[in-house]
Order: structure tokens, then sequence, then C-alpha cells
């Protein structure tokens, strides 16, 4: 059995790109879908594909032998593999601050996938879920997440399944995402209290240098739910 990659990009150009660097650094000779994340969701292209399938968000770089880790044959096909994240080289503080988030979100809570996780798909497990709504960035993995345990699947980490994160250097992008989790909030139907004593057992004493954009983080992050019950209560 062999497995195909889905890169999930905001345009072609990023597409290219990262179909470009797999290639050159793996020698992976399978298909490689794009999955144009301003038209269809991961969901929508899981509806309409069935198979093996390594989900990549267009800023991961895939490390040269990090495909050979994977053996479908070995497999249940009801349990999701979800990756992890390591800086880029010269890793700016907010790159750090970001994949420091995201691997603390993968490791301690259930609803989180990342921007790397290998999944097998099935039409009859996909037609369980109900009808997907709007596409929105901002939690949007959190959603799925649910979505497919309701499914019947599991959501497993592979420590093994790491991807150089080349997220972006601003200051906007890092609050605007934190911003869009929070507002989004409300679109997850399953909720997961967030493991605060996990969050500051990670932060000491080796990242402690990355509290004060921890800190902001969640501060962001509850202000975009608030705001978001406000509005709502208000409509």
């Amino acid at each position: 059995m062999t497995f195909q990659i889905v890169i999930f990009a905001g345009c072609p150009v990023q597409f290219e790109m990262r179909q470009q660097q797999i290639r050159r650094d793996t020698g992976f000779k399978n298909e490689i879908f794009f999955c144009d994340s301003n038209q269809i969701s991961r969901l929508d292209f899981l509806r309409k594909n069935a198979g093996w399938f390594l989900f990549l968000d267009s800023d991961c770089e895939v490390a040269p032998l990090l495909l050979e880790t994977i053996n479908v044959a070995s497999l249940e096909k009801n349990i999701i593999l979800a990756g992890g994240y390591v800086n880029p080289k010269n890793a700016t503080y907010l790159q750090r601050a970001h994949n420091f988030i995201a691997n603390t979100w993968l490791n301690s809570a259930k609803l989180f996938l990342g921007g790397g996780f290998f999944i097998h798909s099935s039409v009859e497990q996909m037609n369980v879920i109900s009808d997907a709504e709007k596409i929105f960035w901002g939690a949007e993995d959190k959603k799925l997440a649910g979505q497919l345990l309701q499914a019947g699947y599991s959501i497993q980490k592979k420590d093994d399944l790491k991807l150089t994160h080349h997220t972006s250097k601003k200051l906007k992008h890092f609050i605007r995402r934190a911003w869009l989790q929070g507002y989004n909030d409300n679109s997850i139907d399953r909720k997961e209290k967030t493991n605060l004593s996990y969050w500051l057992s990670e932060l000491v004493p080796t990242n402690f240098d990355l509290a004060p954009a921890v800190l902001l983080h969640f501060l962001v992050l509850w202000s975009g739910k608030l705001f978001q019950k406000i509005r709502l209560q208000r409509n």
C-alpha cells in the first residue's frame, strides 16, 4: 500500500514551491495534490478522495528521510497520526514562540491536528460527518479534529513526524492567528479545557523566555472568544 500527499495552500505558487521541495529532497514519486485553502476544506477533500493521505500545510518543510518513517501496512485505518513542529534555521523569537505554542497544543489536547497529519479516508466514514460549514482560517484544524472524532477516528501524536515550520515572522500574523482561534471557537462542536498546568510545566525552565509571547497568545485568544460571545448575544 502507498500514500499520497495533500498540500494545503492558499495559492498555486505556494503549492508548487512545497511540491518541488518534497520531490527534490525526498524523491517522493506518488501524486501530490493541491488543496486550495480558499476554495475547499480538508474535510471536503477527504469526502471526495479515498485512501492514505499525508496532509501538509504549505509552510511546512519535509525532511529528506521523514517519509521513510511512514509504514502504511502497519497502520490502523481509524487512527490519525499528528506530527509536530521544529524551528527553521535562525528562527526568530515569534517563530519559536508560535512553534512552541502549536506543539504544546498538540501534546496537551485531542482537538488539534497541526500542519501535518496522516489519515486514511473512506467514503463511508466521511459521510457520517455532518455537512461542512463555510471555509474559515483560525482553529479550522480543531473543527476538523472534532468532526473526525465524530466519524470514529482517534488522534495520536507521532513523535518522529517532525516538520520544519516556516511560519510568519510578523507580530501581526501571530496576533491575528490567536484572535481567530478564539473568535472561531464557537464553530467547534466539541470543547476541551485548557490544561494550564501542562503549559506551565513546558515553559519552566527551558522555554521560560517564551512566556511573554505565550501570555500574549492567550490574552488575544480569550479576547477573541469574548468578542464573539458578545456579538452572538447581541444578534
